[in-house]
């Protein structure tokens, strides 16, 4: 999972959540999904974090 900060076409700040899988060398599924502020999306990440740490995933 990352975590994104970017801007609309207007300039507004959207944070977002990325998680992206599939297999090596494929396009794989990517999954998005926005927040109204860094402090949700945060929250949501350390929501999925744990479960993701669970079933083998690691931190780059």
């Amino acid at each position: 999972m990352v975590l994104l900060l970017s801007y609309d076409s207007i300039g507004r700040t959207v944070t977002s959540l990325t998680g992206k899988w599939g297999r090596i060398d494929t396009n794989g599924q990517e999954l998005v999904e926005a927040f109204s502020s860094g402090i949700e999306a945060r929250t949501g990440l350390k929501a999925v974090a744990p479960t993701k740490r669970l079933r083998g995933y690691r931190a780059l």
